[in-house]
């Protein structure tokens, strides 16, 4: 639709930008376009579906507050696995969003209709507007929803800003983005935002356009599934750390919908178990572990099943800590060996509870055993792949590269986050 007004908004500068960026009379006809259409949905196999919070239990609290939530399930058309992951698609802070806003001028301009194109003057060959950006919305919905905002500026962006800076400020940047800059590293290492750069250059004036062509798309954030579709139910369990977790407990809450949408399953899927399974894993890592266990339990499924876990509390963070113990009894889980890295009369970590009975794990090995493994890549993963290929080598007769040649394959699987 086209009989709208166009309003004046200068844009500093706006030659050295290629995409342009034209507001339009607030209540005047506007047809804005699907923004949903526009959302990254990386390793898609499903639609976006938009749910409510159907249960919500906080697991742990304390330095680090657990959920497990579950989303309504009622015309979701996917059969899922133990093990699949679904894509979380987030939205970032609306104070945030203000600030920035309000930094850079915008505030009144941030609910009027705009349209996004390239500019004719822009002197960029095969310029187009980024996938991610709607061509037709409003700055909050798009600053909302499509961009992100945390993500460390690249030495690209920084130089794109020299031109809306000046004194000190415009010398900082110029130093910051050079190629063999000695101060990028550490200026990145304190993880600024877009806000944070805002706010360290105060002379700094970038207009919106050079923002949009800068800024990252919202990435989805994956989940693993933590329930059996045999139980009826949609579980994910999450620790309070981030973007999309703080935005999730939010939802909780407001009693609002969240976005999201199936991943391709990977290989980290629901053993058979026919042969041994040993499962490892720490924190939240655990997860797709009880989706597991819920699964066979369900299903009447028994074999060879041994859980290794890492926590840092006995009685503040073990998760599904009496769920494990009634598998025990049950004689779904065979075996199960914890370790806890604060307690202060044991502290220990899962590597060496998979050492204190490093013969019986190989011995599972040579059964067959398939072993999974879930946690971060940084410390977790890096470590148990580690500690299974030193005991390989100690109690298995292998020399270290087969050791190594079996944690790189098929039978150990691992589902990781940074």
């Amino acid at each position: 639709m086209s009989c709208v007004t166009h309003l004046n908004f200068e844009v500093k500068n706006m030659s050295s930008t290629y995409l342009k960026v034209t507001f339009f009379e607030a209540g005047g006809e506007f047809e804005v376009c699907d923004e949903w259409k526009y959302r990254v949905v990386s390793f898609a196999v499903s639609e976006i579906y938009h749910k409510g919070v159907k249960s919500a239990r906080k697991l742990a609290e304390g330095s680090k507050t657990v959920y497990k939530l579950g989303l309504d399930l009622e015309g979701v058309g996917v059969d899922f696995m133990p093990g699949d992951t679904i894509g979380v698609l987030p939205r970032n802070d609306e104070s945030l969003v203000e600030k920035i806003f309000i930094r850079l001028g915008v505030e009144a301009q941030a609910d009027q209709p705009c349209e996004l194109g390239v500019s004719p003057n822009s002197g960029k060959k095969n310029a187009v507007v980024p996938k991610h950006l709607p061509v037709r919305s409003t700055l909050r919905t798009i600053f909302l929803n499509h961009v992100d905002l945390h993500t460390p500026p690249k030495k690209l962006f920084l130089k794109s800003l020299l031109g809306f800076a000046t004194g000190s400020d415009a010398s900082r940047l110029t130093s910051l983005s050079s190629p063999q800059s000695p101060d990028y590293s550490d200026f990145i290492a304190s993880n600024p935002s877009l806000l944070n750069v805002l706010e360290t250059f105060p002379s700094l004036t970038p207009p919106i356009s050079l923002l949009l062509e800068h800024l990252p798309p919202l990435q989805p954030r994956p989940y693993s599934i933590c329930s059996s579709p045999l139980s009826h139910t949609l579980e994910i369990t999450f620790d309070v750390t981030g973007l999309c977790t703080k935005f999730m407990e939010k939802q909780i809450s407001s009693k609002n919908q969240i976005a999201f949408y199936f991943r391709k399953p990977g290989l980290f899927r629901l053993p058979n178990l026919a042969n041994p399974v040993i499962m490892i894993a720490t924190g939240t890592g655990i997860a797709p572990f009880r989706g597991f266990l819920q699964h066979w339990k369900l299903a009447n499924e028994f074999g060879d099943v041994w859980l290794f876990y890492g926590c840092r509390f006995r009685d503040r963070d073990f998760l599904f800590k009496d769920e494990i113990n009634e598998l025990m009894c049950e004689g779904i889980v065979n075996r199960l060996n914890v370790a806890f890295s604060r307690e202060s009369d044991s502290k220990k970590y899962i590597q060496s509870e998979i050492d204190k009975r490093g013969a019986d794990f190989v011995d599972w090995v040579n059964r067959g055993a398939r072993i999974y493994v879930c946690g971060d890549f940084r410390t977790v993963v890096k470590d148990v792949r580690t500690c299974v290929a030193k005991n390989l080598v100690k109690y298995g007769g292998l020399d270290e590269e087969k050791a190594e040649d079996f944690v790189k394959g098929d039978r150990f699987i691992v589902d990781t986050w940074n």
